[in-house]
């Protein structure tokens, strides 16, 4: 996207990570939501509910669990 000056946005990243999570592929969307942390961007109102979803069931990984809250906006 970059290589054609159309840089991603908090939407951009949201839709792209929600695509992952309704597949069920949370290792593919982690590195996606590294990246939309670096650029200043959180998770929106429809992606945290996945995203805790795919956190519960993938099991207590709690590693797992510390990287992702980084991701999630604070209350």
């Amino acid at each position: 996207m970059e290589n054609h000056s159309c840089v991603p946005n908090s939407v951009t990243y949201n839709v792209i990570i929600q695509g992952l999570l309704k597949r069920k592929e949370l290792c593919k969307a982690m590195p996606f939501l590294g990246e939309m942390h670096k650029r200043g961007f959180s998770v929106d109102a429809a992606t945290t509910p996945m995203l805790v979803d795919q956190l519960q069931r993938g099991g207590k990984d709690d590693i797992l669990l510390k990287m992702s809250m980084k991701f999630v906006p604070n209350c």
